[in-house]
């Protein structure tokens, strides 16, 4: 098992995990608005995340913010096109 910084080589399973696994508003909208949100948050300088992996299998991420409506903000202004696209 290795547990590292999320980054974008995580972002494609972290979206699929996510919905599968929460609910929320993110899931509401899909894979490609929650790829949309993880792209544009790994990116972020608030953001904080790690994903554990095992045989290079993802088991599990946990991301966070001391500033989560900050990071939001972040997000949005920074890859807006992309999260406008996943929800559409």
């Amino acid at each position: 098992m290795l547990i590292q910084p999320l980054g974008a080589e995580h972002i494609d399973d972290v979206a699929r995990l996510h919905s599968a696994s929460l609910t929320g508003l993110l899931t509401r909208l899909g894979v490609r608005a929650a790829r949309a949100f993880y792209t544009g948050a790994v990116r972020a300088p608030l953001c904080i995340g790690f994903a554990c992996t095992e045989s290079g299998s993802l088991r599990g991420f946990v991301l966070g913010s001391v500033d989560p409506e900050g990071l939001r903000k972040e997000v949005m202004r920074g890859n807006r096109q992309q999260v406008l696209a996943g929800v559409f």
